[in-house]
């Protein structure tokens, strides 16, 4: 007498832990943040800069820093077609601390003038890099891999603008140094 259930579909059980597992590994990321952020030293301070352009600087400055090198390591991951999403994920949620930071920054205590189009430039390649990065997400997780090669020119693109803007913000503060 056969006392054993009846074999059930490979497949359906296969497919049933696969799930299972990144639902496990997303809920692991989110609650652990991603991973630490590392800020980097701001600019020196610069005389000819009012306090508040000082304190504006000495806060966006490292920030963004760390938001084009991270963006630096997801181009790179996406142009490689890796199908890691643990890694992107954790950069992902740097990218998107960091430039929530930043944008809180300027909501809270105002940018100043001097700042303005930098600041509009940094919003403008924050939003393009949290959309790419969400928009790769949704595409690792529905196992659709055949879509990361046309988002390799929207991360180089925000890639770009972000370094654009980093620039731009170390040539205005250095004015008169």
């Amino acid at each position: 007498m056969n006392t054993s259930s009846p074999p059930r579909n490979a497949v359906a059980t296969t497919g049933l832990v696969l799930l299972l597992l990144l639902g496990i590994g997303a809920a692991g990321i989110i609650v652990a943040g991603g991973g630490a952020t590392r800020i980097y030293e701001p600019l020196p301070a610069n005389t000819t800069l009012s306090a508040d352009e000082d304190a504006y600087v000495a806060y966006v400055s490292p920030r963004l820093q760390e938001i084009v090198d991270e963006m630096t390591q997801v181009t790179t991951l996406v142009r490689q077609r890796s199908r890691n999403i643990f890694k992107l994920n954790t950069h992902g949620v740097r990218i998107t601390t960091l430039a929530a930071e930043i944008q809180d920054y300027g909501d809270q205590h105002g940018v100043p003038r001097r700042f303005a189009t930098v600041d509009a430039s940094i919003r403008d390649g924050c939003k393009l890099a949290t959309d790419s990065i969400q928009e790769a997400r949704d595409t690792l997780i529905t196992f659709d891999f055949s879509a990361i090669p046309a988002l390799i020119p929207q991360f180089a693109q925000g890639s770009q603008e972000l370094t654009a803007a980093l620039t731009e913000l170390r040539d205005l503060s250095r004015v008169g140094m």
